[in-house]
C-alpha cells in the first residue's frame, strides 16, 4: 500500500513538472460578427417581431448582418476602424446624403438619423469599432429611432 502511494506521488510530481514546462497554445479571440452582436432574440425583445435568421457577410474589417421579415429590414454593421472618427463631419455628410432626414447627436460618440416615412439609423463609435443599426420599413424615423438606439447599445455592449 505504501509502495503504491509513493509510486502515485511520483507520477503526480512528474505530471506536475511536465505541466509546468508546457506552454498553452496562444488563444486569439475570434472577432465578433454582426449577427452575434445583435441576435434574432434581441430583435424580438426590442421590436416585438419575429425575424428570420440573419444573413451575415464579412469583408476585411467589416461585418454586416441583415434581418428581414415582410417589408421590415434591420441591418447591423460593425466596422473595425484604423483611426479616429470625427462625428460632426459624419453627421454633416449624412445631412447632405439624406436632405429630408433629421440628424441628431447621440452622446459623445454617436448620432441618430431619422428618415421620415422610412426608419432610422444609429451610428455609434467606441474605441476602434463603429456600430451602425438601421431599421427600415417599421414606421417613421422618429417613432423607431429609440429601438435602433437600444439595439446599438446591445451591440456595443457585446464588443
Amino acid at each position: 500500500m505504501r509502495r503504491e502511494r509513493r509510486c502515485n506521488r511520483r507520477v503526480l510530481l512528474l505530471l506536475l513538472m511536465l505541466a509546468s514546462q508546457t506552454r498553452p497554445a496562444s488563444i486569439v479571440p475570434r472577432a465578433l460578427g454582426a449577427c452575434t452582436a445583435v441576435t434574432v432574440d434581441d430583435l424580438q425583445g426590442t421590436l416585438g417581431i419575429s425575424f428570420r435568421r440573419g444573413q451575415e457577410s464579412s469583408a476585411g474589417k467589416e461585418s454586416t448582418c441583415d434581418y428581414a421579415v415582410g417589408n421590415a429590414q434591420v441591418s447591423v454593421t460593425i466596422l473595425r476602424l484604423d483611426g479616429a472618427v470625427d462625428i460632426a463631419t459624419e453627421m454633416e455628410a449624412m445631412k447632405r446624403e439624406m436632405p429630408g432626414a433629421t440628424v441628431r447627436r447621440l452622446g459623445e460618440a454617436g448620432f441618430v438619423v431619422e428618415i421620415p416615412g422610412a426608419g432610422a439609423q444609429v451610428h455609434v463609435v467606441h474605441e476602434r469599432e463603429s456600430v451602425m443599426v438601421s431599421i427600415l420599413g417599421l414606421g417613421d424615423g422618429a417613432a423607431i429611432s429609440e429601438a435602433a438606439e437600444r439595439l446599438a447599445r446591445t451591440a456595443r455592449g457585446r464588443l
